[in-house]
């Protein structure tokens, strides 16, 4: 038997064929299709959670249950085969016929009712893909039991992003549970960490930005501001400005990110500030010093990275997840708006969207900084 399932890309398709045994257990053979005329070698998963989409390598396709009908269409053309799509029968464990869905539903649905919630630290992957590679850290997709975990890796994987996943956690933000974060070896004379942490099905607006509206882009951001206006208070003034972890200062620029010491008070920090523009003319570094020091803000919890690839949505374009924590942190309330507007832009437009998402607008705070952010390192 097979079941035909649509990806969110209207130009693959795939075609699942389950083995099904005499206990009616079952198989994943997954195909992927090629401009629609040709089908690869499919890869089977025994006893594992559907493969979910994967950043820049295509589309996952899943299946999930038992087919009760359907058609042999290993024979057909692909394109008579998605003519048919409409015609199988599809149930999930009861007699209940389902509507069909996306396949992140599917997966949600499916893997929150069956899962064994506990995890163990020492996670043995069964199988895993390359999500991302960057100088001195690795992000990977890799299956563990029932269920998909992100694995990153690296000398820069800083004990931060796993205290800022559990602070923003416990606020009620849609975050990665974090599983486990540890030192793996020395490399080089540099230690080498791993976080593992729950996947989050459903689509970066890198890759749908161009396909929204401006309302529905609002409608997101909106969404975001929110859960920033709930993050931004406080429940207790925090004892010193910087990361979650409390080491360090966490300042991501264009080429690198940049570190510099726990700092006690806001007079600190705004030395702190005056000594990345160290290259400025000493004039211009003790007026921008004066400016900093006129005002108080208060120092809240900030995420420091919304990129287009760090907020994930489900198909009804509900935000369903905040990703990339490692340089969130306790900073003066301006700062991400710093960070937002310093970024180069991943999508057309991101900037302008900025009243939308950012929890408030300091722009006399923004216009002096963006005025020396020339004098910065990279």
């Amino acid at each position: 038997m097979t079941y035909l399932y649509e990806t969110p890309d209207p130009t693959i398709h795939g075609i699942l064929l389950p083995q099904l045994d005499d206990n009616l257990e079952f198989d994943f053979g997954i195909f992927f299709m090629d401009d629609m005329d040709d089908v690869k070698v499919p890869e089977t998963l025994r006893h594992r959670p559907p493969l979910p989409e994967i950043r820049d390598y295509g589309h996952g396709i899943e299946l999930i249950g038992k087919i009760i009908e359907g058609r042999d269409v290993r024979n057909e053309h692909p394109s008579e085969s998605q003519r048919r799509m409409d015609e199988a029968v599809f149930k999930v464990g009861s007699p209940q016929k389902l509507e069909r869905k996306p396949f992140a539903a599917l997966y949600q649905e499916y893997w929150q009712d069956n899962m064994d919630n506990d995890v163990d630290e020492e996670l043995e992957f069964s199988s895993s893909y390359l999500l991302s590679r960057a100088p001195g850290r690795q992000v990977n997709l890799a299956c563990h039991r029932t269920r998909w975990v992100v694995y990153k890796e690296g000398q820069f994987i800083s004990s931060n992003e796993s205290v800022a996943l559990r602070n923003a956690g416990q606020q009620g933000l849609p975050v990665p549970k974090v599983f486990c974060r540890e030192r793996l070896y020395a490399a080089d004379g540099e230690d080498i960490y791993s976080i593992k942490m729950s996947y989050i099905a459903g689509q970066a607006l890198t890759r749908i930005w161009v396909t929204l509206t401006h309302e529905e882009r609002v409608d997101v951001f909106t969404q975001v501001r929110n859960m920033l206006l709930h993050l931004s208070i406080p429940d207790s003034a925090p004892k010193v400005i910087g990361s979650c972890d409390g080491l360090d200062i966490r300042d991501s620029r264009l080429a690198k990110t940049h570190f510099g010491p726990i700092c006690k008070t806001q007079k600190d920090f705004n030395k702190y500030l005056v000594s990345t523009i160290s290259a400025a003319p000493v004039t211009i570094r003790r007026d921008y010093l004066r400016k900093l020091n006129q005002k108080r803000h208060r120092v809240v919890f900030c995420h420091c990275d919304l990129s287009p690839d760090n907020i994930i949505v489900n198909e009804h374009m509900q935000v369903i997840g905040l990703l990339d924590w490692e340089d969130a942190g306790y900073y003066p309330e301006y700062w991400e708006n710093f960070k937002f507007y310093s970024r180069p832009e991943m999508v057309n437009g991101w900037h302008e969207y900025g009243k939308y998402i950012l929890p408030h607008i300091f722009d006399e705070e923004l216009k002096d900084f963006m005025e020396v952010r020339k004098y910065q390192l990279p």
